[in-house]
């Protein structure tokens, strides 16, 4: 099962007496973390390098912390998945996470691409992430929507696709939108 964050982060938030800890917004609220928590968060947006290394998962996430000398990561995972600052899309539930989710575009969109059929997000002057018109158009307007589901719904109307196709394709691809912090997930609208 892939593992995502949920979330967007908002930094570090000091505290005045020269300590700080990590913000990450879910829903309405603000969750503080310490550094070691925060990293392991940040580890579930995918591979630090940005290289393909497959399935992003517990094992990929935990691995890698090791590497990086990050210990104790289980608990913080469980944890995590517990209080929904984690989730793992289950292939075979990949439509209750969706119902439950939303995709909220972080990046501007620049247009497209030198290929045809692709468009570029990033910052002005700086694309930084590459992907289908398809893909683009779901991501530019997903926060028009209350759930992923629905946004795959809306996108599949104007492409003549089946909803679940939609779906599939995003989940394909939102490692490479988390990792590049072109998007973040979030609780479903009204969510508490």
């Amino acid at each position: 099962m892939l593992l995502v964050p949920i979330g967007h982060n908002l930094g570090a938030f000091h505290l005045g007496d020269g300590a700080h800890v990590q913000q990450v917004r879910r829903g309405a609220d603000i969750v503080e973390l310490s550094d070691v928590d925060f990293a392991v968060w940040a580890l579930a947006h995918g591979s630090p390098t940005g290289a393909d290394t497959g399935a992003w998962d517990r094992r990929a996430v935990t691995a890698v912390a090791a590497e990086l000398g990050l210990t104790g990561v289980d608990p913080v995972i469980d944890g995590f998945l517990d209080t929904g600052l984690l989730a793992e899309v289950d292939p075979q539930d990949a439509v209750g996470f969706a119902e439950r989710h939303r995709l909220v575009p972080l990046l501007l969109g620049l247009g497209t691409a030198d290929e045809p059929g692709l468009h570029q997000v990033g910052l002005l002057g700086t694309p930084l992430l590459t992907m289908t018109a398809e893909l683009a158009d779901l991501w530019e307007w997903s926060p028009l929507s209350a759930d992923l589901w629905q946004a795959c719904h809306e996108s599949a109307a104007l492409t003549d696709t089946a909803p679940d196709e939609v779906l599939t394709a995003v989940i394909g691809a939102l490692h490479s939108l988390l990792s590049m912090n072109a998007a973040c997930l979030d609780v479903r609208v009204g969510t508490p």
